[in-house]
């Protein structure tokens, strides 16, 4: 299992921690923790070693996603 930790740049507005949070539960990923400061959500999640396919598929998601 792989402990991954991303910051992910957002936008300061009401619902980014929630859209963020759902970007993980569609993928079936369960967050272990979340820091949230204006701008900046840091984000503490494991995957299996082999889970490079879901990784790539939240990291899109986040990537495309509109602020």
């Amino acid at each position: 299992m792989t402990v991954i930790r991303w910051m992910v740049k957002t936008g300061d507005r009401i619902g980014m921690i929630q859209e963020v949070a759902q970007v993980f539960s569609h993928e079936g990923v369960s967050i272990k923790s979340m820091e949230v400061s204006p701008g900046e959500i840091f984000v503490k999640f494991h995957l299996d070693d082999d889970d490079n396919k879901i990784r790539e598929g939240i990291k899109e998601e986040l990537m495309n996603h509109q602020d």
